[in-house]
């Protein structure tokens, strides 16, 4: 049996024609037999009959899989590319591009090793170059130069998405709407996740198409399911308020689960479980918001402080004070929630600090609440007028829906006494 370039293949049909397949990205495995290839060539490894050819292989299949590989197997790598195997040059190229364990992410390196692959006689390395010459990521960026080298390279789906993004856009060469968005749906029924987040973008921006955010919601989908976890959350955004699509809090939660990583899909975890009062530990929605906190998320912050005050032990309360007096420098709306527990804790000296400070912050709650205080009443009409000198639109609404109550009360006033004096006559 011939093995030609886009055959699928069975893994034992696979080891039998190899070393005589000098690239294996050429060769369509399906994943099953994908994983049954890797676990032949690993077991050759173990009985001492592992080559340059398996080496290669066994790397190659890690990076299509996404799989970190142990130290000895990247020393190897380097090795084999040092002495000139063109193969093991372009996959050390592709492993800095992605960053895959146990290799950190260098695209200096990467555009290093792909240009040597190419010098090497590697057609694959050419759109990796051309890539970098147009995002500008390991090399100084050249856009006539990316789309040249996009034209030469050999068809691939990168290629179509690269090709697809430069006509859409018109990078480099003519714009070409239409031939852009055939280029990129191409590269989208390849299941290249990348052109599947950039159509999705377009649509849902209307960005150069009309918008359309049903279809942007259906790229996302098939973004994420390719590999594009940064749209998990935006997914989830668009399920959680029903933007464009109908709204789902638990389909939403099931999208920022898949991202548990990104804190700000934590820290909506955590707000929807309480949201729909599902079963979860307190101490599991805390560490959620703690996480997203130290990742720089103020909001979460507030509400993992507000966890902490909850907490009878004075030391947690403390810490949760803490915590909100750092947020409010930055999220002033931590101002009023201070001035809340201080009060509820009898501590009128801090509360009417932070009361002062809400309402200097212009927090819209703090002015309603103190524009009922004899004390407070002229220091709270200050800094209305000072905000409406400034043009704050929150401030302008919120006078111009208090004038709006004044008149309604004022005509109830005056509707009123005109029916009690014709009750009298």
């Amino acid at each position: 049996m011939d093995i030609r370039a886009n055959d699928y293949v069975t893994a034992e049909d696979y080891l039998e024609k190899y070393p005589g397949i000098p690239f294996p990205w050429r060769i369509k495995i399906k994943p099953f037999e994908r994983l049954r290839l890797k676990v032949l060539v690993e077991d050759r490894f173990v009985k001492n009959h592992y080559s340059c050819d398996d080496l290669i292989l066994l790397c190659y299949l890690c990076l299509k899989d996404r799989d970190e590989i142990t130290n000895p197997l990247m020393t190897r790598l380097q090795r084999h590319a040092r002495n000139g195997d063109l193969r093991a040059t372009y996959l050390l190229g592709k492993y800095y591009e992605i960053g895959l364990s146990p290799f950190s992410q260098d695209d200096g390196k990467a555009f290093y090793y792909f240009k040597k692959a190419e010098n090497l006689g590697v057609d694959e390395a050419k759109i990796h170059l051309a890539k970098a010459y147009l995002t500008g990521k390991g090399v100084d960026k050249d856009i006539p130069k990316a789309f040249e080298i996009i034209m030469d390279s050999p068809d691939s789906t990168m290629k179509e998405r690269l090709l697809g993004y430069c006509l859409f856009t018109g990078c480099g060469t003519k714009q070409d709407i239409s031939k852009g968005l055939e280029h990129l749906e191409n590269a989208s029924r390849k299941k290249d996740g990348s052109a599947e987040a950039f159509l999705a973008e377009s649509y849902y921006q209307g960005k150069l198409v009309k918008e359309d955010k049903k279809k942007a919601f259906d790229y996302f989908v098939l973004a994420s399911q390719h590999g594009q976890k940064r749209c998990n959350y935006i997914i989830g955004e668009m399920l959680l308020n029903g933007d464009g699509i109908k709204k789902d809090p638990l389909t939403a939660l099931e999208y920022y689960k898949r991202d548990i990583n990104n804190h700000l899909c934590k820290k909506k975890i955590a707000d929807i479980s309480l949201m729909l009062h599902l079963p979860i530990e307190k101490s599991d929605i805390e560490n959620l918001y703690r996480d997203a906190f130290q990742k720089g998320d103020y909001e979460s912050g507030i509400e993992y402080a507000k966890c902490l005050l909850e907490s009878p032990e004075e030391e947690t309360r403390q810490a949760g004070y803490a915590i909100l007096k750092k947020v409010a420098k930055k999220n002033h709306s931590a101002y009023f929630i201070l001035y809340e527990n201080y009060h509820k804790d009898k501590d009128h000296k801090s509360s009417h600090h932070f009361l002062r400070l809400a309402i200097r912050s212009h927090d819209l709650k703090a002015i309603s609440l103190a524009r009922e205080s004899k004390t407070l009443h002229q220091y709270c009409e200050k800094e209305l007028a000072l905000g409406k000198a400034n043009g704050e639109e929150k401030i302008i609404n919120f006078l111009s829906s208090i004038e709006t109550k004044e008149n309604e009360r004022k005509i109830s006033k005056e509707k009123f006494k005109a029916l009690k004096a014709s009750q009298l006559t």
